[in-house]
Parts: structure tokens; sequence; C-alpha cells
């Protein structure tokens, strides 16, 4: 189906990997950035504008304290709905569970053969038959909705921008399709040269302001003092009057 429709669910990306070592060290504020704040907007923005809803109902989505966020949001946004389309809600059953007294979805009719499928033999014709439970419902959305996003088209620019937006026709692939931030660091060995850089330019600093200077001389270490090189001056010390 995926020729035809835009299959959405939840998908977390992957953690950015951090910065190397030394990179780290040097930049100490530096935060990577957090995917799933985007990626939360982008799941937001799919639930605003699915047509089909579909949750695979057992026992432990029951139980899912997020699953039974978006069937609310599911739900509300059917009730709500002022258009001509609304959002169509399937349960599939997985396994057998009480999902007509502990859900929400009690109301609405599920998608698939009479039994969960756990209990369906063979499992493959019960998938045959979600498929064309849902190609049926794929092909009577399509056409009203072709036909309502053909009439937007021929509407001119300017009147089209006072119309209020219609998350059923109004196409944004940017909003419904995550990006990866593009994060890329430097070498690891650079890293580690401006630390190593960064080490000896401060230690040749110490160095050069202590005044004293320890010299070995022989078996016998003796310490040595070698006083800076005075300037002459160039009036002489006059006593005070």
């Amino acid at each position: 189906m995926r020729d035809e429709v835009n299959i959405w669910y939840l998908n977390p990306p992957k953690k950015l990997p951090p910065m190397p070592a030394p990179w780290n060290f040097l930049f100490f504020w530096y935060e990577t950035p957090d995917v799933m704040d985007h990626y939360r907007k982008v799941l937001v923005a799919q639930l605003q504008r699915a047509h089909i809803f579909v949750f695979l109902t057992n026992y432990r989505s029951l139980n899912d304290e997020r699953v039974g966020q978006e069937i609310d949001f599911a739900v509300k946004r059917r009730i709500a709905s002022e258009y001509d389309v609304k959002p169509i809600i399937f349960p599939l059953i997985t396994s057998p569970c009480q999902w007509k007294r502990d859900s929400r979805l009690s109301g609405f009719k599920p998608l698939g053969p009479a039994k969960s499928l756990a209990e369906a033999k063979p499992e493959e014709a019960a998938y045959l038959e979600i498929t064309e439970q849902l190609t049926k419902v794929i092909r009577s959305l399509q056409t009203p909705l072709n036909e309502a996003k053909y009439a937007l088209s021929q509407i001119r620019p300017e009147l089209r921008k006072a119309l209020k937006p219609n998350p059923y026709l109004d196409e944004n692939p940017e909003a419904t399709t995550y990006q990866p931030p593009n994060v890329s660091y430097p070498p690891e060995w650079l890293g580690w040269a401006v630390v190593l850089l960064i080490f000896v330019s401060i230690a040749g600093a110490v160095y050069r302001q202590n005044p004293r200077i320890i010299r070995k001389r022989g078996d016998n270490a003796e310490e040595q003092y070698v006083r800076p090189s005075e300037y002459r001056r160039e009036n002489p010390l006059m006593p005070p009057k």
C-alpha cells in the first residue's frame, strides 16, 4: 500500500553520536541536539493529518498510556471534525483481550477476521482479509479527497489564503517527514592535537614566568637561583630631599 498511501507509525530515531572526547573536553558547554523533540513535532503533525487510524489492540496496548492518549486524540478529532470527511478509526485485535470493556475503541468496528490474529488460522489469510478491507476504505476516501483537492486548486491564491486550513486536504510533506539534523564533528586526532598544543602553551607560559630555575650538577643536586637580567637605568636613583 505504500505506493498509494503514506503509512505512519511510531518509529523513534536513534540518538545522535556524542562528540569525540577531546572536543567534548574543549566545548564542555555543547549539548547534542535532542532528536526526540523534533520527532515529537513530526508525530503530532502525522496524527493531525491521518485519515485512517489502525490501533493494534491487545492487553499490552490497553495498558499503554501513550496508546490511550493517541486513541483519545483520534476520537476527539472524529467528534470535533467539521468536514464531510472524518478520520476513520479501526481496532485491530492482535490477541484476545477485553477491549470492548477497557477501551474507547469499543464503539468502532474491528478490522480483520472475527477472531484475533493470534487465533486466526492460517495467519496469511487473516492479513489478506485486513488488506482487502483497508483497500476498500482507501478507495472510498481517495475519490472525494481528489475531487476536493482539485476544487481547491482552482481557487485563486488570494482567496485560498482566506480559507480555513483543512488538515485532510493540505498536504505538507515537510511537516510529516522526519529529517535527522545534519551533525558532523571534526576528527578526533585534531582534537587531541589542539589539547596538546594548549597544554604545551600553558606549561611554557608558566615556565617563563618562574624566576627560579633548578639546575642539577653531577650527582649532587644543587639549587641555583638565576635572577633575570636587569635593565640599566638611564637616570640613577636620587635620594629624597
